[in-house]
Parts: structure tokens; sequence; C-alpha cells
């Protein structure tokens, strides 16, 4: 970034050492996000010696750190330490966004790591796990093995995350399950937000299906979200058929039809639920101001989609928009001049919104053509029709566009009006 701001990253705990939960020994979950917390305390209490202003940050990350922007926004804390929010590519009501069964997890991450005690015994079992046997390097290698056969099945990697917090949490992050806060009205009422995603945001889950293709077409039945109420095998089956004929045209999964399998696997981990949750807060938090973009530029930085050797596809992979926004280190890519434009629109849009809360503002550079225009709130919470309005990032000089992959949004949509969906955050609740 080359804009007159001041840019503050953050480190944080990860894995069992930020996400781990045993409330019988008051470990409550969530230190990672805890850890977040006290950064913007920081920031709140320090960033003025740096010429930074404490009243007027901006929260923003890209994939599980927008679904942890997400999370502060809806957080219980009262001083939230920031005054806008950007979420590329993520949201916290994603399949992917919380823990499942943590304490199984705790549990057998100790088993893995040699404790041999009753699982029972809490106290033993954390003083086991915080013993010098105990090295980083033996968590690391057997958090893997803490995922249940379902997770490996449905190709979620990360083991250790969020959790819905046990409300006598003495430092409670949330204990409301996201769904259920995501319908509270009105508590988002004067931070401004960008939110959006990348057109091709399921190219890192494509990878596996390369290289299993066989499986996935034996078992397409994996690809059912899960948070779809279906009680019998033969209704998963039926699910699998139905998406199977909208997305591949009943054909099988092949080398030839990797773009469609890629646009489902970006609808199940990322689009859908990102829309719903603008849906929501548009019906919810109608005096929020949301702009909502989709960024489908390919060009000469788009590193991680040659990175994962997708170049033969469409669209831009997920994080490829951070190639546009950094240049990171030791990165020797080039810039050609159509590259170098979209690098200079995003910032100036990234910037602009940081200084007022609006991407284009009449006091400010507008590198586009077009205003952003923030989504209209919807009628009432009863009405059937939204209107998700965005701007379509794609190397040209800017235009808005309603309602993004509509034809693939809808088939979610009539699903989802069958089938009322599980709160993926509900499977975080302790299991003893």
């Amino acid at each position: 970034m080359q804009e007159d701001v001041v840019v503050v990253t953050l480190n944080y705990r990860l894995g069992a050492w930020g996400f781990l939960v045993l409330p019988e020994e008051d470990v409550w979950g969530n230190a990672g996000l805890k850890d977040q917390r006290l950064a913007l305390k920081w920031v709140a209490d320090n960033i003025s010696s740096f010429n930074g202003n404490p009243d007027n940050v901006t929260l923003f990350g890209e994939s599980a750190g927008a679904a942890a922007v997400h999370l502060h926004l809806c957080s219980q804390y009262d001083n939230k330490f920031f005054h806008k929010a950007i979420m590329q590519s993520g949201s916290a009501n994603m399949e992917w966004a919380f823990q499942e069964n943590p304490a199984y997890k705790t549990r057998r991450l100790a088993e893995l790591c040699g404790f041999q005690q009753s699982c029972n015994d809490a106290k033993n079992l954390l003083k086991f796990l915080q013993s010098p046997s105990v090295t980083p390097d033996k968590i690391l290698a057997k958090t893997v093995d803490t995922l249940t056969a379902e997770e490996r099945r449905k190709a979620l990697p990360f083991a250790f995350k969020p959790v819905i917090e046990d409300s006598q949490s003495p430092d409670c992050f949330i204990s409301t399950p996201i769904m259920e806060k995501l319908k509270q009205h009105n508590f988002l009422l004067n931070v401004p937000i960008i939110m959006g995603y990348n057109s091709a945001e399921g190219c890192p889950m494509l990878v596996n299906v390369r290289k299993k293709m066989d499986l996935y077409e034996k078992d397409f039945a994996r690809l059912v979200p899960r948070n779809l109420p279906l009680e019998t095998e033969e209704d998963i089956q039926a699910m699998a058929q139905k998406m199977r004929d909208f997305y591949l045209k009943g054909e099988p999964i092949c080398n030839e039809n990797l773009d469609q399998v890629k646009n489902l696997l970006s609808d199940n981990h990322f689009i859908f639920e990102l829309q719903n949750a603008a849906e929501l807060m548009m019906r919810y938090q109608p005096e929020a101001r949301l702009y909502f973009y989709r960024f489908d530029y390919v060009g000469g930085r788009n590193f991680y989609k040659t990175l994962l050797q997708m170049n033969k596809l469409e669209g831009a992979c997920h994080g490829d928009e951070l190639f546009y926004l950094f240049q990171m280190a030791a990165d020797e890519m080039k810039y050609n001049s159509k590259d170098l434009k979209v690098t200079q629109q995003l910032c100036k849009l990234w910037t602009n919104f940081a200084y007022t809360g609006q991407p284009t503002h009449t006091d400010f550079e507008n590198p586009l053509v077009c205003d952003w225009r923030h989504v209209k709130a919807a009628e009432s919470l009863e009405s059937s029709t939204f209107r998700l309005d965005y701007l379509d990032i794609d190397g040209s000089d800017g235009q808005m566009k309603c309602n993004p992959d509509q034809e693939r949004m809808e088939f979610w949509r009539e699903i989802y009006k069958i089938y009322e969906p599980k709160d993926y955050s509900k499977l975080s609740v302790n299991k003893q």
C-alpha cells in the first residue's frame, strides 16, 4: 500500500494454543480471538504515537481473518476498539469457521501425545499438555490426527478453531450461536462494512479433487453441505444427485468440467454463506452501511491461482486479491499496466473507506467511473426479494451490478427454503 495510512499487522495464537477448550480447568477457548482483541486495545492506546488516529481504526482480514473480523463484530465485549470493518472472502457463518466437538479434540490430542490416565481427569490432562515432554513440534505433528473421519471426508483441514463459549466464561468472547446472533436486531448501528469474495474461491479445494477424482466421483455426497438436515442416506444421495445435475449437468467429474466443480466448491465453502451473511445484515441491521464486491480480475499477480496450477480455469482464486493490495516479501512478480490499475483501484477504495467509511467519497479521489453504492436495506424481514448491489472488480474502470452469481445462489436458496439449515457454530458447543 502506498496511501497515507498506518497499517498494523498482528500475531495471535493458532491451533491448540489459540483454540483448545477445557472448561473444567478454566480453558474456555477463543484465546486467539482474545489475543486479537488485546492487540486492538494496544492500537487504541498507542497508535497516536505513530501518527495514527485511535478514533478511526479499520479492522480487516481475509479468509479466516475475515471470519475473525465478523466474530469481532458479533462479540460480546463493549468497546470494540475499531470503527469500520472489511471482510474479504470469509464470514463467521461458513462451514469451516467453527470447531467441531472441542471436548473430543482436546482429549484426543492428549491421548495422541501420550496421556495415559483417565481422560475424565481434566486437571492432570491439562498438566500433561503443559509439561515439557509435550513439545510444540509434537502438538503440531499430532493436531491433524484429531480430525474426525467426517472432517477428513469433507476436506476440512483445521482442527482447533473458534467456539461458542460457555456463558460461565469470565472473559466470554461470544456465547450466542452465530445464526441467532446475526438475527438480532440493530447490534451494528455505526460500523460501515466492506464485504466480498473472489470469483473462483474454490480453487484451493479443487486441488484435492484433482488428486482424488475417482474418490470424489464415487462419493459425490461428501460435497453435500453439513448444515442440511438430511435424515437418511437416501435423502443425502438424492441431494448429491440434485447438485450433480445442476452443476455438472448430470455428468461425472472429469478434467473437462473442473470449472463447474470449482463453482460448486466456491459456493459451498464461501459464496453462498457470504451472500447469506450480507442478506441477514441488511434485513436485521437496516441502519448498517454495507459495500459489497466481487473480485474477478485475472492478471499477472494472481499468485495463488498460479501456485495451484489453476491458470486454465476461469476466475480469481481465493487470496489472489491480496497481491494487488500488498507487496509481499520476496515478491518479484511484475506489474503490467492493467495490474497496476487494479492495484491503484483497490488501494484507493480501501483507504478511502478507512478514512471516511465510504470507498468513493466526494472529498477523495475516485479511482472508478462510478460511485460504489452501498447495499440497500431489505424492505422488511418478511420480504421475499433481496437485491445485492455490488462492485464488479474486473480490471475495467468499475461498474455496479446486482445479484452476483444469481442462478447458482437461487439454486441454494430454493434448497434452504425446503430444509431449514442447521447452525454450524452449534457444532462447537462442548460435548462431554
